[in-house]
């Protein structure tokens, strides 16, 4: 019997002699001859995700590197307020522009993408310090050398730390009850086959 996220597993013949007791329970020693437990069930690390499928750690890096994307293709507003010098514009010629209406900024990503990098920073929250700079190295895709430099760790290290990250923002995010969109499967799709060049 299988679902989503576990798998029930039966072991028969066991004819192992048991003691069962406890505070205010009569010790008692019986046979157990069958037991069944669940066992999650894991995505080989070889086959792609599809539409549907829970967050995990490929579909993690995927959106991670996506909001990086996103937020380093808006423009930077802190660059375009008011400066506190004179502009080298003569006169006559900032006279004739200033009343001119002003386009409208566009923004240099769709809104499906800023929406996604939105809740992906909005994922981060949970994280501390050294969670930040390693969720932040797998979005820049800095190497594990750059990363463990960051962190004053060895390179296998911060390996280590970025699987255990992209784990755990796949369970935070799976318990959230989101799914991945069809763009971060696609480019978990991509990461997978470059890891396998």
């Amino acid at each position: 019997m299988t679902n989503d996220r576990s798998r029930i597993v039966v072991e028969l013949n066991l004819d192992e002699t048991v003691e069962r007791g406890g505070r205010g329970i009569t010790p008692a020693t019986y046979r157990v001859h069958a037991r069944t437990r669940f066992v999650a069930v894991a995505r080989p690390s070889n086959v792609a995700p599809t539409l549907g499928d829970p967050w995990c750690e490929l579909t993690v890096r995927a959106r991670l590197m996506r909001m990086a994307d996103v937020f380093r293709r808006l423009p930077h507003t802190a660059d375009t307020r008011p400066a506190g010098f004179k502009s080298c514009m003569p006169t006559p010629v900032r006279e004739i522009w200033k009343d001119q209406p002003g386009e409208p900024m566009r923004l240099g990503v769709s809104a499906s993408d800023m929406t996604a990098a939105r809740q992906a920073l909005d994922g981060l929250w949970m994280l501390d310090r050294e969670g930040l700079i390693v969720a932040w190295g797998i979005a820049a895709k800095l190497s594990d050398r750059r990363v463990g430099r960051e962190l004053g760790c060895h390179h296998a290290t911060a390996a280590g730390k970025k699987l255990f990250i992209l784990g755990l923002l796949a369970a935070k995010w799976n318990l959230a009850g989101t799914l991945p969109d069809a763009v971060d499967i696609r480019d978990a799709g991509a990461l997978l086959d470059r890891k396998a060049e």
